[in-house]
């Protein structure tokens, strides 16, 4: 039997230049870099009762987990089952014609057993997805323990669905030899081995890390990064982590489900943090504003009047959801389509060797660049 993913190629570009890989896949090939929404962006679709297409060819099913509850999945009746259930919500619309993957939100510090690793594998394939996602052991497993745990689980998944692709994840907040050791173990199954997985990590603190996988850009493997920072709030521009990535040879990139549950606290509607897709931050709504008007002409956004989309938005208000929530909404779906329409742009820069060209222009992006080469602004 074949794999859904057919063959995956490196197209175009270089080390700390991105680079657009071809994913080859019986849903229909596409090219990256490129955006994979999550759970949590369609959940926002459904909270404001927008019916537009996403047409991204990758989704993420997310679920978080705590150090309290990853047992619970083979140790109390029911939680499996619900688990299941609430992939399904997602997955059943999506995977006929996208590439679906879960991926379980972990704290850093969690150890994962064997029973857990099985449970999170047989939630995926009894979800019926079609990419199966290995969280690594723990923060610093050592390679003999990792290569232990992707080679048993690599087989467990083949004999009961060779159809999926399988996906083993490391952690970027790892020592940098570690890294390093595991990326290459996994260098060894190239042609085999389709896919790799990234749990994101400090982009500062863990540059060693990203370093290495962008020295591993020609290679013909697809990267996703699970989990990023959808932006660097410490910044005095917020910056948009999402497309720092590319630079590092990363395909696709998915964000965090957000700390702290779905109210927000009360606001000036024009402080909603909204992507903007000219600078690639992620300032006040209000810098996205002309006379009165969305700048962006999305599908969601279509250029509406501020005052009157915020009208239209107050229906969708209640005791347990307040406008500035509902307003976070709209900003998630709005990302997804902006965001993807510049990974667009960025894919061409990068297939014209401009990728650095690309971040000196972008607010967002060039601090990056900046980080790796202080000396050589003229460069660019």
């Amino acid at each position: 039997m074949e794999s859904i993913i057919k063959k995956v190629s490196v197209k175009h570009g270089e080390e700390l230049k991105g680079r657009v890989l071809k994913v080859y896949s019986k849903k229909g090939s596409f090219e990256t870099p490129n955006k994979a929404p999550t759970s949590t962006e369609l959940n926002g679709k459904k909270n404001i009762a927008f019916d537009g297409p996403f047409l991204n060819p990758v989704f993420e099913i997310t679920q978080r987990y705590t150090i309290n509850n990853v047992s619970d999945l083979h140790k109390k009746n029911g939680v499996f089952s619900r688990k299941i259930s609430e992939i399904n919500a997602h997955s059943d619309t999506l995977v006929n014609r996208s590439l679906v993957k879960f991926f379980p939100q972990i704290p850093r510090d969690i150890q994962l057993n064997d029973n857990d690793i099985r449970s999170f594998i047989d939630l995926q394939l009894e979800s019926n997805l079609n990419i199966i996602s290995l969280p690594e052991l723990e923060n610093d497993a050592s390679v003999d323990d990792f290569k232990q745990n992707f080679e048993k689980y690599w087989d467990y998944v083949y004999h009961i669905n060779p159809n999926v692709v399988f996906m083993p994840y490391l952690n970027l907040s790892q020592d940098p030899t570690l890294f390093k050791n595991k990326l290459n173990l996994l260098n060894e199954y190239e042609g085999m081995l389709h896919a790799i997985g990234i749990k994101f990590a400090s982009i500062r603190e863990f540059r060693p890390n990203l370093m290495t996988l962008a020295s591993f850009s020609d290679r013909d493997f697809w990267v996703h990064c699970s989990s990023s920072k959808r932006a660097n709030w410490n910044s005095n521009v917020p910056t948009s982590q999402v497309h720092v990535l590319q630079r590092y040879g990363v395909d696709t990139v998915s964000v965090e489900i957000p700390m702290g549950g779905g109210q927000i606290k009360n606001k000036p509607t024009l402080d909603t943090r909204y992507f903007n897709q000219e600078k690639v931050t992620i300032p006040k709504i209000s810098e996205s504003i002309h006379d009165g008007d969305l700048i962006c002409d999305c599908p969601i956004c279509r250029a509406q009047n501020f005052k009157e989309l915020t009208e239209d938005l107050s229906k969708f208000v209640s005791r347990q959801k307040s406008i500035n929530s509902v307003l976070n909404d709209f900003s998630k779906i709005h990302e997804v389509y902006a965001s993807t329409r510049e990974f667009e742009f960025s894919r061409q820069r990068i297939k014209e060797g401009e990728l650095n060209n690309y971040f000196y222009q972008k607010e967002g992006l060039k601090q990056d660049l900046n980080d790796n080469y202080p000396s050589q602004l003229s460069l660019v």
